[in-house]
């Protein structure tokens, strides 16, 4: 029987690590690892993690010893550990359906394919939500490199040879790590992967929290933008994107997301990328456009080497392209 490892980094989550280990230990597929990487937490996770070690030996527990902290490094360490034919990533406060294991696992086997994704759903104060996959994309290369989430990490099972063989998670990405190692993972299996993402049946649950985004995770957001970016450069370089005109659509689609974001941050608090798609005339994209430009080129670094004098041909070619 093939081994399943789920990895679950936690961090202050010892109010939901039971119901989420139980959603484990109810799972009709038994052959599974539990890998708990704790971030150093302040409540009482690791207390309830060794409680209920004692009572399920597929239970192990790690804590993360050395900077940076965040759940990319825990996974990570967590995947060194694992034994699994197979990977999973687990938030410790999400769930999963009785028979996700088994389906994903029936589904993936002896396919050839490097990973599966399923679809997953929220829940709030134990109330489900809504499907949180997107069926009605199908380029997903280019929706995760537009700063789309198509799947969140929970949703795909990978065989843990194809993720040690791209490196895991890369840690120096404190948000946007769902993004950042989609866009890798699908590159990197030149788009060999399966997609079960559907409207109908999904197999894992996404916990929403009522957190609130602070100026200091604002700004790392910016930080991350650029870098993510540059990863986007890097690809581009290695003949990911051979279609200029989609790419600058993304490139431009990313800076606009970061844009609409810092507006948030003052009297359009509001504005959202389908308001800006429905409601505004050429002239006010053309405005927004133009400050967006300017505002990249003053933030992000990869913008800082364009010259004044090519805003002019950008500006007109991304109209062109954007929003037309």
């Amino acid at each position: 029987m093939k081994l399943i490892s789920i990895i679950i980094p936690t961090y202050n989550c010892g109010e939901y690590l039971p119901e989420t280990i139980k959603s484990l230990q109810k799972q009709t597929y038994a052959n599974w690892e539990a890998i708990c990487v704790d971030d150093g937490s302040t409540d009482n996770t690791l207390q309830v993690i060794k409680s209920l070690q004692l009572e399920d030996s597929r239970l192990s527990v790690y804590t993360r010893t050395v900077l940076p902290k965040g759940g990319s490094h825990c996974r990570n360490i967590g995947l060194q550990h694992a034994k699994g034919d197979y990977v999973i990533f687990l938030d410790g406060d999400d769930l999963l359906t009785p028979t996700c294991l088994e389906e994903r696992l029936q589904k993936i086997d002896n396919t050839g394919f490097d990973f599966a994704v399923f679809s997953m759903e929220t829940i709030r104060k134990g109330v489900v939500g809504k499907v949180i996959t997107d069926s009605k994309i199908k380029d997903h290369l280019s929706a995760f490199a537009s700063n789309h989430a198509v799947w969140q990490v929970t949703s795909p099972i990978y065989k843990r040879s194809f993720l040690q063989e791209i490196g895991g998670f890369d840690i120096s990405f404190q948000r946007m790590q769902d993004l950042e190692l989609g866009v890798r993972a699908i590159a990197k299996s030149n788009n060999n992967y399966l997609s079960c993402i559907d409207d109908t049946h999904p197999d894992c649950y996404y916990r929403l929290s009522d957190s609130v985004v602070t100026a200091k995770k604002y700004i790392l957001g910016l930080q991350q933008f650029d870098k993510f970016i540059c990863l986007l450069h890097r690809l581009e370089d290695d003949g990911v994107f051979p279609d200029k005109k989609k790419l600058s659509h993304i490139y431009l689609c990313l800076l606009l997301s970061s844009y609409i974001v810092y507006l948030r941050k003052g009297v359009y608090e509001n504005i959202s990328m389908k308001e800006v798609y429905k409601t505004y005339t050429i002239t006010e994209k053309m405005q927004l456009l133009d400050r967006c430009l300017y505002y990249s080129i003053n933030l992000f670094s990869f913008c800082k080497s364009i010259q004044f004098k090519y805003v002019r041909a950008l500006r007109r070619f991304l109209m062109t392209i954007y929003f037309n």
